[in-house]
C-alpha cells in the first residue's frame, strides 16, 4: 500500500488536463504533442489562459505549442524547441522563432511545401543558417538558387567614431566633396573603407 490522494472528476477533459500537466512538468512530451492535446482541450471549451494556468506554463509557451502542432510540417515537429534569449538552439533542433519565420516566408514568398523543407533542413543542420535571413533564403529559393543559404551573405553592421582636427575635416571636405567627386563626407568614407579611394 502507498499513501495516496484520490480525486474524483466527473468531467473527462479535466482528467486529460491533469494527465497533460503531469507530462508537461516531466518534460517528456514534445511541443507539438502538447499543442495537439491543447488543441483538443480548446475544442472542448477550455480557453488558453485557463489551460496555461492548469498546465503550469505561460500563455506564450502554450501558444508556441499550438503553433508547433498546427503550422509546422509533421516531419519537423519533434525537432522543435523553445529557445531562450541569447542562446543558440541545440544541434539538430529548430527554434519556434525560426519555424515561425519559415512559415511566414513560405506565405510571403509563395514557396512550395517542398521548397520550405529546404529551409527546415538547413535550420536543423546547416551551420551557415541564420534565422534573421529566412525571408532572403526564401526569395533565393523562389529565384531557383541551388544553395540559397550560401547565396545570402550575412551583413555586419558596425558603428565607429572618427576623430580628426577640424582643419583636416575642412580640407577633406573642400578637396573631395565641395570641389570633388563625392556628394558627402560619408560617401568619401565608404569609398575609403572599400579601398576605392586613398586620402
Amino acid at each position: 500500500s502507498i499513501p495516496a490522494v484520490i480525486h474524483e472528476y466527473k468531467n473527462e477533459s479535466m482528467i486529460d488536463v491533469m494527465n497533460l500537466a503531469e507530462n508537461v512538468q516531466r518534460r517528456n512530451i514534445s511541443l507539438a504533442e502538447i499543442g495537439r492535446y491543447a488543441s483538443i482541450l480548446e475544442g472542448e471549451g477550455l480557453g488558453k489562459k485557463e489551460l496555461a494556468v492548469r498546465l503550469g506554463v505561460s500563455v506564450n509557451y502554450l501558444e508556441a505549442c499550438l503553433y508547433a502542432y498546427q503550422e509546422v510540417p509533421k516531419e519537423y515537429r519533434e525537432d522543435l524547441a523553445i529557445q531562450t534569449t541569447g542562446s543558440a538552439p541545440e544541434p539538430g533542433k529548430i527554434s519556434i522563432h525560426t519555424a515561425r519565420a519559415i512559415v511566414n516566408a513560405q506565405k510571403a514568398h509563395g514557396i512550395t511545401k517542398a521548397q520550405s523543407h529546404v529551409l527546415y533542413k538547413a535550420a536543423k543542420s546547416d551551420k551557415r543558417f541564420n534565422a534573421d535571413n529566412v525571408s532572403k533564403y526564401a526569395a533565393a529559393i523562389k529565384k531557383g538558387a541551388k544553395d540559397p543559404i550560401g547565396e545570402v551573405r550575412a551583413i555586419k553592421t558596425m558603428t565607429f567614431r572618427l576623430m580628426m582636427y577640424e582643419s583636416q575635416y575642412d580640407s577633406l571636405m573642400k578637396k573631395y566633396v565641395n570641389d570633388g567627386p563625392f556628394n558627402s563626407f560619408t560617401a568619401l568614407l565608404k569609398a575609403v573603407l572599400r579601398g576605392q579611394k586613398q586620402v
